[in-house]
């Protein structure tokens, strides 16, 4: 297989007994997923889907029709990491990442531009985090990787600390300049969907004990953590909703019972992009809260990948603001195992509502692939 080499599959669909819901399954035998919640896989023209295959033992990147069931591929890397590339939407590119370079890809001729190779910096044996963004005039490309800092502390002794650099490129001519610098991880960049001079991300700490979201302006003079840190809180996988003007994040939090940190709360929470008006619900204790989530453009839809009752759930979350909880209703049964992020559903909503893609495994019962739900009148209105 090879670049724009155009394929075809098939697709079967069946209606699933326990909710009455369509499914659209490919009928393919390779591994197959969709991209991480930070870029919603679904083109604008309610038509194409990018997803990633492991074919040959390598996975890249197509561009499928999933009317027409035809696809193309659309890179042909050894280390891409597929699921973290970002659409740019206004200009109609996919920016893709390996370890050591950044690259971007014309979804109409599949041409490639290199855009940045750590070879170029004065380290060339860094990789890359794993983000990538481009702001929403599709004139910046956003991402980082870390750096070895020499300092010395207040008794003269040298240190040296592990540093991340933000830096932001200019697409055009292809200057790059700093953002800002973190003494934690980064990951999930993203871009304002309006405001071209904004983004978020995520401070990166171990997984029960801090995880926290983050604003911040490209040129790295003002921004912050957004919201109201809560103690035990593990607050992540934010995303912009609507119109850009609000965020939408998970909370989690955990607690050291007898040398072992267990969840013993989920909820969701929607902010202002800049962290104010942070509004949180509560899930029910049955609904171990959404790994990922989505939303519709109109804020009318939200769907999340959680457990429900044991079992992993496609459910449609609602927030009732009456008590301040989440309300919980199941449309699909994906019960992936969740051994590791191939198989994690990370759902998304078409742009015309009448689409979720979701991954599953079935609890490594079946090859990890995407499916669709066709959702119903009622859900779209």
């Amino acid at each position: 297989m090879a670049l724009k080499d155009v394929y075809k599959m098939e697709f079967k669909e069946w209606v699933d007994p326990e909710f009455g819901y369509t499914i659209k399954e490919p009928l393919v035998d390779f591994p197959c997923r969709t991209l991480y919640f930070t870029s919603n896989p679904f083109l604008d023209d309610n038509e194409h889907l990018i997803f990633a295959a492991v074919i040959d033992g390598v996975e890249n990147l197509y561009k499928l029709n999933y009317h027409t069931g035809e696809y193309v591929q659309i890179t042909d890397e050894e280390d891409v990491h597929c699921t973290i590339s970002y659409v740019d939407r206004k200009n109609n590119e996919l920016y893709c990442r390996t370890h050591k370079k950044i690259f971007s890809v014309n979804l109409d001729t599949y041409e490639h531009k290199e855009v940045f190779n750590v070879k170029d910096l004065e380290d060339s044996s860094v990789n890359l985090i794993p983000s990538v963004a481009i702001t929403c005039d599709g004139k910046y490309l956003i991402s980082g990787y870390p750096i070895k800092y020499k300092m010395k502390n207040n008794d003269q002794e040298e240190l040296i600390d592990n540093l991340y650099r933000l830096f932001k490129i200019d697409l055009e001519t292809k200057v790059q300049s700093d953002c800002r610098y973190t003494n934690y991880k980064v990951d999930h960049i993203q871009c304002s969907p309006t405001d071209p001079t904004y983004f978020t991300y995520c401070a990166w700490g171990y997984w029960p004990t801090h995880q926290r979201a983050w604003g911040c302006t490209i040129d790295g003079e003002k921004g912050g953590p957004l919201g109201n840190e809560l103690p035990r809180e593990h607050r992540t996988h934010e995303y912009f909703v609507g119109d850009g003007s609000k965020m939408a994040y998970h909370g989690k939090f955990f607690e050291m019972d007898n040398g072992v940190f267990r969840k013993y709360k989920d909820t969701f929470g929607i902010m202002d992009y800049d962290g104010k008006n942070d509004t949180v619900y509560v899930c029910p204790k049955n609904y171990k809260g959404a790994g990922h989530s989505c939303m519709s453009k109109d804020m009318k839809l939200i769907i999340g990948d959680g457990k429900l009752d044991g079992l992993g759930r496609i459910s449609k979350l609602y927030l009732d603001d009456t008590d301040m909880t989440v309300k919980v209703t199941p449309i699909f049964t994906h019960n992936t195992s969740m051994t590791g992020n191939f198989n994690h559903p990370h759902p998304s909503i078409s742009k015309d509502k009448k689409l979720v893609v979701f991954v599953t495994d079935f609890n490594l019962t079946k090859t990890p692939k995407f499916y669709f739900i066709k959702l119903k009148d009622e859900d779209i209105k």
